[in-house]
C-alpha cells in the first residue's frame, strides 16, 4: 500500500555535478532574456528531503534511518537563493 508521496531532489553540490552550458529559457514558445544551466548529474545516491513543512512527516520518519532523523542541514544563505531566482522577461 502507498502511504504517502515524498519529493526528493538530487544534491548537486555534494555530488559535484558540473554545469555543461547555459541555454535560453522559453516561455510560451518565446525565448526570454533569462538563461538556465544545463547540468551533468553525477550518478550518486545523495538526495535532499525537506521534511520541515510536509504534513505527512510522521509516515516519512518511519522509514528514515535513525542516524538521519535529527540531522539539520542548511543549503546556504537567503541572499544566495535570491540571486539564483532572478526574474525573467519575454522579449
Amino acid at each position: 500500500d502507498i502511504i504517502c508521496i515524498a519529493n526528493i531532489q538530487h544534491n548537486c553540490i555534494n555530488s559535484n555535478c558540473a554545469t555543461l552550458r547555459e541555454t535560453q529559457v522559453q516561455q510560451e514558445r518565446i525565448e526570454t532574456t533569462c538563461t538556465k544551466s544545463v547540468t551533468q548529474h553525477q550518478p550518486t545516491n545523495i538526495y535532499i528531503l525537506n521534511t520541515y513543512s510536509i504534513h505527512n512527516y510522521h509516515h516519512i520518519q518511519s522509514v528514515i534511518p535513525d542516524p538521519l532523523r535529527n540531522v539539520e542541514h542548511t543549503a546556504g544563505s537567503n541572499k544566495h537563493f535570491r540571486n539564483l531566482c532572478h526574474g525573467c522577461t519575454a522579449d
